[in-house]
């Protein structure tokens, strides 16, 4: 999981406490938001068009590290949402282009949910995606299923995600001789509300 910077501080409350030398300081209990992104990365190497990529996720497993870089443990999380999706493509080294179109799903294992789509792309030129990230559009059905975990991790689930490419069409056609071989990774940026103890100097 990839920090990305950036805390929005949404809300404050508490109490007031005193700390020695008359100084007073104000404990305020603050809910924060930190943008993290999940990142997955499949292997392609067909001859065929229409071919079927999987790679697995420890969802709560990302969630826990995301959280402990913030010296916080999942009992702090307030919420998590899934805000944005994009794809690129890490490694290619063909001696011509390829377009592709098709779709990205999600299905959880531990319990089965899904598959539901959760992004598309329609004609992409793999050589244009290398080294640059291209926006997705989300599926609602697949971010529904996303959140679902999302909710399941926060009461004590840890979810196991698989991402299915299933890919519909290659311009030109692979064959035997000349096969379409590409690595790429899909990235999901979360916003994560969670609940901090901070104390600020009181000026009265």
């Amino acid at each position: 999981m990839k920090k990305i910077p950036g805390i929005i501080i949404l809300t404050l409350l508490i109490s007031i406490v005193t700390v020695g030398n008359s100084c007073v300081f104000e404990e305020k209990v603050v809910e924060v938001v930190i943008t993290d992104e999940l990142s997955v990365t499949l292997n392609e190497n067909s001859h065929d068009d229409n071919f079927v990529s999987n790679t697995l996720f420890d969802y709560s497993a990302e969630l826990d590290n995301a959280i402990a870089d913030n010296d916080l443990d999942r009992s702090d999380i307030i919420s998590c949402k899934l805000v944005s999706a994009s794809y690129e493509v890490t490694d290619f080294a063909n001696t011509h282009d390829w377009k592709i179109c098709g779709s990205v799903s999600l299905t959880r294992q531990n319990p089965t949910d899904g598959p539901e789509p959760i992004i598309g792309y329609t004609s992409q030129s793999i050589s244009e995606a290398l080294g640059n990230k291209t926006p997705a559009i989300l599926n609602s059905a697949g971010v529904t299923l996303f959140n679902r975990a999302f909710a399941d991790y926060l009461d004590g689930g840890n979810p196991i995600m698989q991402f299915t490419v299933n890919n519909a069409c290659v311009i030109p056609l692979p064959n035997n001789e000349d096969p379409i071989v590409f690595d790429w990774k899909i990235c999901i940026v979360i916003h994560l509300v969670v609940k901090q103890e901070i104390k600020i100097p009181d000026p009265f």
